[in-house]
């Protein structure tokens, strides 16, 4: 709007009496003239980007990108290159810390950092900086998996033995495409010696109608992991909102 009230002015050579708006509440709201500086202000900026001679960067981030139209431009690029923004954990902030450090690809980072330097890494917070302190264990894991392009073993699984074993698992809409983030699928299949077929519930127009099928497997199952993922499921179910879920 400021940049309609500068052009107003450019042309009929005197201020425009108001600039108002008609908001999506079906009220008329007052923008405030501030003789085009912001809108300006703006355009400048916008024109330094244009002639320039390599882009601006700006470090990707999930949730910062996931939505974004231009995440098919900017995130297979950051990918092939490597951008140790790609590491869980560096954040954008210390992303552009390490940056001003020279420090632009994964393998830079792990090159220039151990455990203890990392540590005591300032990056910027608020109008502050802190430290990255404890963190650097995870976000060193995470950036030597991701530079060896191998799955990395954090731990054994502690599974207790059991002739039964069963996968319980829920499904929902990735945020990016969908702000409610509701489960529209969930289900459950044994394995072991009593194999079951792979029992699904999934959203209707009334709810989830035939959730109930995945609890009578409890009757046909004997062992206490298979009592106590349906007791889980039950819990999840609630968790998740699933109508009628009791």
């Amino acid at each position: 709007m400021g940049l309609y009230g500068w052009l107003y002015e450019q042309s009929f050579k005197e201020t425009p009496v108001a600039l108002q708006v008609h908001s999506g509440t079906g009220e008329i709201v007052a923008v405030p003239y501030d003789g085009g500086s912001g809108a300006l202000s703006v355009l400048e900026e916008i024109l330094s980007y244009r002639q320039l001679a390599s882009e601006p960067y700006s470090p990707v981030g999930w949730s910062k990108c996931s939505g974004c139209g231009f995440f098919e431009y900017c995130w297979p690029r950051a990918d092939k290159s490597q951008d140790v923004a790609m590491v869980s954990g560096v954040d954008q902030g210390l992303a552009l810390a390490l940056r001003e450090q020279g420090v632009v690809t994964v393998d830079d980072f792990l090159s220039q950092y151990d455990e203890s330097q990392l540590s005591e890494f300032r990056r910027p917070w608020g109008k502050q900086s802190r430290r990255v302190g404890k963190q650097v264990v995870s976000i060193l894991r995470m950036a030597r998996a991701l530079a060896s392009g191998e799955e990395t073993i954090m731990e054994s699984p502690n599974i207790p033995d059991n002739y039964n074993y069963v996968m319980f698992d829920l499904e929902g809409l990735p945020p990016h495409l969908d702000e409610t983030e509701k489960i529209y699928l969930w289900g459950m299949q044994v394995f072991g010696k009593k194999p079951s077929e792979y029992i699904a519930s999934q959203a209707g127009r009334r709810g989830f109608e035939s959730h109930r099928p995945l609890f009578p497997l409890q009757s046909q199952q004997r062992g206490p992991h298979l009592s106590n993922l349906g007791l889980i499921a039950i819990f999840l179910g609630k968790d998740a909102g699933i109508p009628g879920c009791p």
